[in-house]
């Protein structure tokens, strides 16, 4: 789930993760609407400038074992 407050949408997140040693890595990428989770597109410029309210989310993590 993704959650903004106080707003949560399920999500079909399938991250990629693999594991090399003590380190494990997260891979992946989504997509939300600004709008379902109440936040108002960007605009600037008296709206000559707009951004979509589709959002492309990309994330890597790396997360390493201390031993």
């Amino acid at each position: 789930d993704l959650h903004s407050f106080p707003t949560r949408r399920s999500s079909d997140l399938e991250p990629a993760v693999k594991t090399e040693g003590t380190r494990l890595t997260a891979t992946g990428e989504f997509e939300i609407q600004q709008t379902d989770f109440g936040i108002k597109p960007f605009s600037a410029g008296l709206g000559a400038l707009e951004v979509q309210d589709r959002l492309r989310v990309r994330f890597d993590i790396v997360a390493d074992r201390k031993e």
